[in-house]
């Protein structure tokens, strides 16, 4: 018996440099859909809509930060640079929970 609609939710850990986090936010913002990427209050954006800290430092584009996604976070569609950067770096998602 499932308990809630979530139940088949699968969330995925991977790894994204900050170059890819810097615009993926605004990037899914464009248009409505299922691909808003999320974010919690240890990100600050500019009035651009750019991530520039992430829990109180300054983003660092080189740095490669881990994420929670959902499996359909690789998607082009709702970011084209989310998209573009694991099409080139193709990984193995690490295991859900």
């Amino acid at each position: 018996t499932k308990l809630s609609e979530f139940d088949d939710v699968k969330v995925f850990m991977a790894w994204v440099p900050g170059s890819v986090i810097r615009i993926g936010l605004r990037e899914t913002w464009k248009k409505p859909g299922t691909g808003w990427f999320q974010y919690d209050d240890g990100i600050e954006l500019d009035q651009e809509g750019f991530v520039t800290r992430i829990n109180g430092e300054p983003l660092d584009e080189e740095r490669m930060y881990h994420i929670g996604t959902m499996d359909d976070f690789f998607r082009a569609r709702d970011s084209p640079s989310v998209g573009a950067f694991f099409k080139d770096h193709p990984r193995p998602l690490e295991g859900y929970r």
